[in-house]
């Protein structure tokens, strides 16, 4: 069902409380109220309006959201995209970030 904008909440869009949009990583590793919680932080940090404000990216990267926990190793693999893309560069040596192949 559409809902005109700025009706929906960005918690409820991100399903902090659910386990992501819809619910559909509940019960995921990686995917807890806090994990969801730091997420939602740095999303707001990020969209904040007010450049002077907003956080930059080299403190971005430096936010809770990225760092290791103890009983996950890592939120994010040491804050490396683990995309298909981005793993298929990394491992043949190329800085592009998209596959030509077809």
């Amino acid at each position: 069902e559409y809902k005109p904008p700025g009706t929906r909440k960005l918690h409820n869009i991100l399903g902090v409380e659910t386990g992501g949009p819809g619910g559909r990583r509940a019960g995921e590793s990686g995917h807890t109220v806090a994990d969801y919680l730091k997420f939602k932080d740095l999303i707001l940090r990020m969209l904040d309006y007010d450049p002077k404000t907003r956080i930059q990216p080299y403190y971005a990267l430096q936010h809770s959201f990225f760092k290791k926990t103890a009983d996950e190793g890592t939120n994010t693999s040491n804050s490396v995209s683990t995309s298909p893309a981005m793993e298929q560069s990394q491992s043949s040596g190329t800085t592009s970030s998209t596959s030509s192949s077809s």
